[in-house]
């Protein structure tokens, strides 16, 4: 981790992550001790991975996640750090894909090896 502030004891400003090779991983604000702002994620690779934002440590409204070809890979909304919906899900082709059911909170989500480009998939529900 590099960018780390604090003012009396607590976490403040932007704050950075980095993977094992140096390479950014997410950078994002920190008010008060809490996750505040839209975080940015990256591979690492450099490539973008995606964004959302964090009030008080939960996540809310639209996140995005991207494939490393910048192709939109899926978009999920959040409720006071709760899954609530997953509005679109594709391959990196951008052919749409089973990404699960989640409707007010309650479903299943398929998730995708984003990370690695595996065909492997994973249930949570």
């Amino acid at each position: 981790m590099s960018g780390r502030k604090f003012s009396d004891n607590k976490r403040t400003g932007i704050w950075k992550h980095y993977n094992a090779n140096g390479k950014l991983h997410q950078i994002g604000e920190f008010k008060d001790d809490k996750q505040n702002s839209v975080w940015k994620f990256y591979f690492d690779t450099e490539e973008f991975m995606g964004t959302g934002t964090l009030e008080n440590d939960k996540m809310i409204g639209l996140w995005k996640w991207y494939h490393k070809n910048a192709t939109l890979y899926i978009e999920r909304l959040y409720e006071n750090g709760k899954l609530m919906n997953i509005q679109s899900c594709f391959d990196k082709n951008s052919i749409p894909q089973n990404c699960g059911e989640i409707i007010n909170g309650n479903g299943y989500l398929l998730d995708h090896d984003l990370y690695n480009e595996t065909d492997k998939v994973e249930k949570y529900e």
